[in-house]
């Protein structure tokens, strides 16, 4: 079964505010993602994954990261792409979809 599905479920059987993951477990189905968020979870992730590519777009989903000081430099390296200028909710969803796309094609290679 899923690692992330099953970790929803204990989770939400154990009353638990977070879940942990190993960022690759997220990637593989990022619609659970949202899911975990409706059942009021928190999810953190860990591992060699977390390069800015992957950090920003676990960003973008809301999940939070164990390297705090390479994630607070990978989203601030992003934002500053934008220039000062509101990103909008639109953008957000592409640069996200390109993302998990690039996201996909690094784990094929590990």
């Amino acid at each position: 079964m899923n690692l992330l599905e099953e970790a929803k479920k204990l989770g939400i059987s154990g009353r638990l505010d977070i879940v942990v993951l190993e960022a690759k477990g997220i990637f593989r189905n990022p619609t659970l993602v949202r899911k975990i968020k409706e059942s009021n979870l928190s999810l953190l992730t860990y591992g060699k994954l977390n390069v800015p590519e992957v950090v920003h777009a676990q960003y973008l989903m809301a999940v939070i990261v164990d390297l705090v000081q390479e994630i607070t430099n990978a989203v601030a390296c992003f934002q500053n792409k934008v220039e000062g200028a509101e990103v909008k909710e639109n953008t957000n969803k592409l640069e996200l979809s390109s993302l998990l796309n690039l996201v996909s094609q690094v784990m094929q290679r590990m």
